[in-house]
């Protein structure tokens, strides 16, 4: 089966789409499971505690 993913951040043009071929017999968890590894292939992220605030 072909699955469409798509990811978007909310910024024009900031979009991601890919046909993902996955077994016929895939279960909509297992679809999940690789569209968050996909998703997460083009995601980086952190946060990070900080210990004064400075004044602008």
């Amino acid at each position: 089966m072909r699955v469409k993913f798509y990811l978007s951040i909310g910024l024009a043009g900031a979009t991601r789409t890919d046909i993902v071929e996955m077994p016929d017999d895939s279960s909509e968890n297992d679809i999940e499971e690789e569209y968050q590894t996909w998703k997460n292939d083009y995601i980086e992220g952190y946060w990070d505690k900080i210990s004064e605030v400075a004044d602008d």
